[in-house]
């Protein structure tokens, strides 16, 4: 019988959206299941099976399991649909996930689903995030047209399980078959609760009879020795012994009305002998074999720079939606992206005239995802449920194996609790970002773990998972420089006054206190490198750095989008006393979804963005993929922001002519500062009293041009340290074009002065 495979996955961030396409293989999810217990399954990847049966008009059932506890979290039947639609990327409400789409039938309940020996109970603390590596490993799902199969260990012990839904007679039930290698310790697996139930084995069959239902279990093969035993009444096991040699063990389960079980054990005992997993892992046919083509658009070269449109597949085959959240090349300069939806796409042709761009789809069903990178060739991708590495097995464009590359992250069942972005360091660690757990409405917080509201890096051969600093609320994007430098932005709520552009520091704390991990609460953050108030960003995307020399006045500098705004800011960035500050000016380009992922590709000389449409934006389309390329014509562009005590320095990237740029009514600035409490977001407070609201103007004394007519020297007396300076400018380029920009920066450090973040004040203390 052939498997279809759904991963569900319940996160947050776009509204009202379509069900997954009915050809998806599969989608990871955060699964809410009825029973027992108030069940969720964190990290569950839910599959579908078509299991038409005489008189009923719903056929479709399915189970899903648990990839962190490695347990069948639920099997459902008689769906007239696969999932219920609840959760945000299915009906946009916030604090649902979606669960069965038809009558729960079995179920167990949260915790380990195996054990080596006898002991079941949960070794977590907290109870979030896989189980400990000596006691159990996911190592990855293969996609198969006859069956999807999980690879994992318990203790020593390599399992290959596969689970499956069969019609016998007029009965559904499942099958679960496991290969299992030689062994030296008893294993013990969870097969089943049933909650107020009493149970009892007989021969090979096991029967949890409960109030209102019955859940059955049959032995259908196993090594000498296997059996079933009732734990605490309510719970079926399955006991393994030690075998010297590998191992098949099959059983199937029923569960329904007590009436019902007569002919349920007629239908359990009818299921056929176990078969050999090994041919599932080797590659499958290929599911999706319609390409999508289409045309780019370039943009006329009537600017220093202009954007050229790339189509994504938004039409296709599939019914798949393409709303891009992550991005990254192979050395051949084909692309991949990576959509929120849980898909992945390879496009080909995208060359200078982009006449022919080829889209083919190379995976789907992960878990949300908002990260891409591709090493040596092998794409991985990041999801809520931590770093998959997709394997092509057999050469025919489509993953096969969906690789637990590192999956140690910790997830709760929270609707806003994101993965952000994919990025390496020089050495081959990555990086990553996760939010907190907003609850709906935006303000506070539903369970926190240690790992929310934290920047990750993971080693380059996946063995490890740390924590690199903390204090985030929903850092949409982060960027890793050429010698390692760390940037990350976050989205304006609680305890984040304005959108930030954090320059970050190893064990740095930016901005949530609950996200902080410590028992003390901090009660100073570390300084962003600059505020954005919400005309510049209202809804941060990550960062880019030019590594290329050829990119004009851009080359070599850090690039910061802007989800909500739609825009791409160059940022200026000094250090002073150690401390980054600086600010950010906006690059003559509109982009129509909110970008929030870049790679500069140095080899084309051109910079390459992804964006999408969910969340609040200005975006007008779902996704988008654009290139921004350097014609050499004039820039006029602000390139370096310097501040020392008594002066402001702007550099320009070409000469200004000299009477406009030394007259100072040509400039105005404003400041003002913000307050930094657990309150969602804030006002423009004034510098000299944060509990009176409005802003401040700045007297600039005198403006004096360089000999090379690049750098302006400010004469401003009364420049502090401040969060939020505002610095409009309406000039002449030395060949009389106009150059009109506004800076927003943020002052840490003016001279001996040094600005401090306190719960609800900006404080100025002598610079150390």
């Amino acid at each position: 019988m052939r498997t279809r495979l759904l991963a569900c996955l319940a996160v947050a961030l776009l509204p009202t959206t379509p069900l997954v396409a009915a050809d998806d293989p599969f989608l990871a999810c955060t699964f809410a299941a009825t029973s027992p217990g108030g069940n969720v399954g964190n990290k569950a990847v839910a599959m579908r099976f078509n299991t038409p049966l005489d008189g009923s008009k719903n056929p479709l059932s399915g189970v899903a399991f648990d990839t962190e506890t490695l347990r069948l979290v639920a099997g459902w039947t008689d769906g007239a649909k696969f999932l219920n639609g609840k959760g945000v990327i299915f009906d946009g409400s916030h604090g649902t996930n979606p669960g069965p789409g038809g009558t729960q039938v079995i179920g167990t309940k949260p915790g380990p689903g195996w054990a080596k020996g006898k002991d079941l109970a949960d070794p977590r603390n907290p109870k979030f995030g896989p189980l400990p590596r000596e006691w159990a490993k996911y190592h990855g799902l293969y996609r198969h047209e006859d069956g999807t199969v999980f690879s994992y260990s318990v203790g020593g012990t390599p399992v290959l399980d596969l689970m499956t839904a069969e019609v016998q007679g007029k009965t559904r039930i499942f099958t679960r078959t496991l290969n299992l290698k030689a062994s030296k310790e008893p294993l013990t697996m969870v097969v089943a609760d049933l909650d107020g139930a009493a149970g009892e084995v007989k021969d090979k069959l096991a029967v949890l009879t409960g109030p209102k239902a019955v859940t059955a279990a049959k032995l259908v093969a196993g090594p000498d020795g296997t059996a079933f035993e009732i734990l605490d009444k309510s719970r079926i096991v399955l006991k393994i012994p030690a075998a010297a040699a590998d191992s098949r063990v099959k059983i199937a389960l029923w569960g329904g009305p007590a009436a019902d079980l007569a002919g349920a054990g007629e239908a359990l005992a009818a299921t056929a002998a176990p078969v050999d997993l090994t041919p599932l892992t080797k590659g499958g046919k290929a599911q999706w074999p319609s390409p999508v083509e289409a045309a780019g658009k370039r943009g006329a070269d009537t600017a220093a720079y202009v954007l050229d449109e790339i189509p994504v597949p938004a039409k296709n085959p599939y019914n798949s939606k393409i709303a891009v959240g992550g991005l990254d090349f192979f050395p051949d300069g084909k692309a991949a992206i990576s959509t929120w939806h849980g898909d992945v796409w390879v496009a080909s042709g995208i060359d200078d005239k982009l006449e022919k761009v080829t889209w083919k789809r190379f995976a789907s069903g992960l878990f949300h995802a908002l990260g891409l990178k591709i090493v040596d060739g092998k794409i991985y991708v990041l999801g809520r449920d931590g770093i998959t590495r997709l394997n092509d097995l057999n050469g025919d464009g489509e993953a096969d194996f969906y690789e637990a590359f590192n999956h140690d992250v910790m997830v709760t069942p929270n609707f806003h609790e994101f993965a952000f972005e994919l990025q390496t360091d020089p050495d081959g660690n990555f990086y990553f970002s996760k939010g907190g757990p907003v609850r709906p409405g935006g303000s506070g917080w539903d369970t926190i773990t240690p790992h929310n509201g934290s920047l990750f890096k993971v080693s380059s051969d996946g063995s490890k998972l740390e924590v690199v600093a903390k204090g985030f609320r929903a850092p949409n994007g982060i960027g890793i420089g050429p010698k390692g430098e760390m940037t990350s932005g976050d989205n304006e709520g609680t305890w984040t006054p304005k959108c930030p552009l954090n320059w970050i520091k190893p064990g740095g704390f930016y901005g949530v206190p609950e996200m902080s991990g410590k028992e003390t609460k901090p009660t100073i953050r570390d300084n962003p490198l600059c505020w954005m108030p919400k005309d510049v960003d209202n809804s941060n995307g990550g960062q880019v750095w030019v590594t290329g020399d050829k990119f004009g006045p851009l080359s070599g500098q850090l690039l910061h989008m802007s989800y909500g705004t739609c825009k791409l800011y160059s940022v200026l960035k000094e250090e002073v006393g150690g401390q980054m500050q600086g600010g950010v000016v906006p690059l003559p380009l509109k982009f129509d979804s909110g970008v929030c992922r870049a790679r500069f590709r140095a080899d084309e000389n051109a910079l390459y963005l992804v964006g999408l449409k969910g969340w609040q934006t200005q975006a007008t389309k779902d996704g988008g993929l654009y290139r921004v390329r350097y014609t050499g014509k004039p820039a006029n562009l602000p390139t370096a922001l310097n501040a020392t005590a008594g002066q402001l320095k702007l550099t320009f990237s070409d000469p200004l002519e000299k009477k406009s740029a030394a007259d100072p009514d040509n400039y105005t600035i404003e400041q003002w500062n913000y307050r930094w409490t657990q309150g969602y977001g804030s006002p423009h407070v004034k510098t000299d009293d944060p509990k009176k609201e409005g802003k401040d103007e700045v007297e600039i004394e005198s403006a004096e041009l360089s000999a090379d007519g690049k750098t302006v020297t400010l004469k401003i007396p009364s420049l502090k340290p401040v969060m939020q300076m505002k610095i409009s400018m309406k000039l002449k380029a030395a060949d009389g074009s106009e150059v009109k920009h506004v800076i927003h920066n943020t002052l840490n450090v003016v001279g001996t002065q040094r600005g401090e973040i306190h719960p609800g004040a900006f404080k100025i203390v002598d610079a150390k």
